[in-house]
């Protein structure tokens, strides 16, 4: 192996996983610059590709940064206070019915939680409205991925750097105007189950220049990639094995554990309530009815005004509303209270689990380990492909072109998961 490619492979091996490089190792050349200097078509390639693509990928990237950042804190006020306000409507439900002292706290933190939750809503609808961070990041990926496709067109190769050119500058137009939603989900229902037929090669190009790209395009693309699916995508396969059957639970299937601790809460209310002790309703002492029937009475108005006259309240006795807040506090029995605040639980569990998975949705969906884990395997095994196998021109461009079909695929797949969400219009 020749010198220049062995430190070209050392290096890139050392780089990939560097964390000071790991969110644009692999559009960022600059550091790979002596490396390849002995590669000449690669190195013009390099050079004009970050010409061409990368200030307006750093630009699209910035920008999507900077707009989901103020989607999420957004979206965490609006999720937070909204739930908050349910909460304590619920929480004064409660406290009405066991310790009415408290009433007043919790109508006063009710109130400062709807005026928040309102204006959380007025931000809610604006984020809904608001997908300029979308479509910057559906933008910044496809620049990203332009990059790797560039690579592996045969007009580099086959001394046709005008035609190449044109046709990254015809790529690069179509994707910095993306201007919609409408766009970007017509880009995502428009991917063939197969990758486009590579276009046919008409030159052997240098075999340095090519195992240089083999090497280039595995360890920037291929490795960085696999290690992005393992690290980012929820806990690795090995971790994963560490965990105690409740965490994986929990982790999983978080939806279901509350509404299964829902569904105890509804049953502890029921027993308590089984449980509690009830008033009976007063015994009326009758006497013992007579066999001969009543004698009637006489009936005298001047008696009758009499009677009404006395049982009308005096002008300077207490009003009903007095009387009522000076009677004595009724004390509730332990079973009462815990019949009154399992109820209460039972309707703010699933209110939490509702809020958690609207406040993932706006963060991402989360995927699937298992998902993850496959598409890391499939990724570790074209890395064997390209690293082990003696690998022709032509099967060196077809190999390039189904792997960016996977990747375009994965994207794809993302959109579809974000614009199926609740933050999506």
């Amino acid at each position: 192996m020749p010198d220049p490619l062995n430190k070209l492979k050392r290096h890139l091996a050392d780089h990939v996983t560097d964390d000071a490089r790991e969110y644009d190792f692999d559009v960022d050349d600059k550091p790979e610059a002596e490396v390849i200097a002995p590669f000449i078509t690669l190195k013009m390639a390099l050079g004009e590709l970050d010409r061409k693509i990368n200030q307006k990928w750093a630009d699209a990237d910035q920008e999507a940064i900077r707009r989901q950042r103020f989607h999420r804190r957004s979206a965490t006020v609006a999720i937070v206070f909204g739930l908050a306000a349910v909460f304590l409507v619920l929480i004064q439900l409660g406290l009405q019915l066991t310790d009415e002292s408290l009433v007043s706290v919790a109508k006063i933190l009710e109130m400062i939680a709807v005026i928040v939750a309102t204006i959380a809503a007025v931000l809610g609808i604006g984020i809904k409205s608001d997908t300029k961070w979308f479509i910057q990041r559906h933008i910044a990926e496809r620049l990203r991925a332009l990059r790797f496709r560039a690579l592996g067109h045969p007009d580099l190769w086959c001394s046709k750097p005008g035609d190449w050119g044109q046709w990254i500058d015809g790529e690069v137009k179509a994707i910095v105007n993306t201007r919609t939603i409408k766009e970007v989900k017509a880009w995502a229902g428009t991917l063939h189950a197969a990758p486009e037929d590579t276009p046919p090669t008409t030159c052997v190009p240098d075999a340095d220049n090519i195992k240089a790209l083999e090497y280039y395009y595995l360890y920037k693309r291929v490795i960085y990639q696999a290690n992005y699916f393992g690290e980012k995508c929820g806990p690795s396969a090995d971790h994963a094995k560490h965990q105690s059957a409740l965490s994986q639970f929990m982790h999983r299937h978080h939806g279901f554990a509350l509404f299964l601790t829902s569904v105890i809460m509804v049953a502890i209310h029921i027993f308590a309530e089984h449980r509690a002790p009830h008033e009976s309703p007063p015994v009326r002492h009758t006497e013992v009815a007579s066999h001969e029937p009543p004698a009637p009475k006489i009936l005298d108005f001047r008696e009758a005004e009499k009677n009404l006259l006395t049982t009308l309240p005096k002008a300077d006795s207490s009003s009903p509303a007095e009387a009522i807040s000076s009677s004595p506090p009724t004390h509730k029995s332990g079973w009462e209270i815990l019949a009154v605040w399992s109820l209460v639980l039972a309707g703010m569990i699933p209110l939490l689990s509702f809020g958690i998975k609207v406040w993932k949705s706006a963060f991402e969906p989360a995927r699937s380990l298992a998902l993850c884990v496959a598409k890391e395997s499939s990724l570790r095994r074209e890395a064997i492909i390209l690293d082990t196998q003696d690998i022709n021109f032509p099967q060196l461009l077809e190999n390039i072109a189904d792997i960016e079909h996977f990747f375009a695929h994965e994207h794809a797949e993302w959109l579809r998961l974000m614009l199926e969400t609740d933050w999506m219009p």
